[in-house]
């Protein structure tokens, strides 16, 4: 694995794990450079200026990526008395890191080399104003397995036209399904916090390393 998105996120947790995503994200981020990988920042929530993360998506790509995710994949636990109330008697923040397989889109651009049109006889109601030549077309787009007709037209060129059309739109639909169903994992995600068993522990507001 070359590439993959990781998404850092506090879950429900209060402002103190909102800082400790923004910590883990900064150490991350060191030690993914030091490893020749290279960390996009996609998206994030929470305050201006990244001063408090609550969830943070990145796209990471290198040939240590396996083993950056190996490092980081889990719950962080971070033990530290809260900046933000001192007399707060919990002094433990957990967030998560999880690993997303990068989603592929299908391109809408078509191209016609990967579409095998099919002439076929047009029929129907209609009686003299239906198409009695092989102009209808079946239209099956290989890359995707989409398989449209068109024989609205009379011209065998103007019904490939319209079945490339149609093509384009349920490939547009499939990336719009990829994408909410790419939202839809990444939410579950954000909600999702197992506290036992972190995978790395830090200590302070240094957040130096428990070893």
């Amino acid at each position: 694995m070359n590439q993959c998105w990781i998404q850092v996120s506090a879950g429900k947790g209060p402002k103190e794990c909102s800082l400790a995503v923004r910590l883990t994200l900064e150490k991350l981020m060191k030690e993914a450079k030091n490893m020749d990988c290279v960390v996009d920042i996609l998206e994030f929530s929470g305050e201006p200026n990244l001063k408090a993360i609550d969830s943070v998506l990145l796209s990471v790509k290198g040939l240590s990526v396996s083993q950056l995710i190996q490092n980081w994949s889990g719950t962080i636990q971070w033990n530290c008395v809260s900046p933000f109330r001192p007399t707060h008697k919990r002094k433990n923040w957990f967030i998560a890191i999880h690993t997303l397989t990068v989603p592929t889109f299908n391109d809408t651009t078509i191209n016609e080399k990967d579409v095998v049109f099919e002439a076929m006889r047009a029929s129907g109601p209609g009686g003299q104003h239906v198409n009695k030549t092989d102009s209808a077309i079946r239209a099956t787009h290989i890359k995707s397995g989409i398989v449209v007709t068109a024989r609205e037209e009379r011209s065998q060129l103007m019904n490939k036209k319209l079945a490339l059309a149609r093509i384009a739109s349920a490939l547009k639909e499939q990336k719009n399904i990829a994408i909410a169903s790419q939202e839809q994992l990444r939410w579950e995600l954000h909600q999702q916090l197992e506290r036992g068993n972190p995978k790395r522990i830090f200590q302070g507001l240094n957040f130096e390393e428990k070893i």
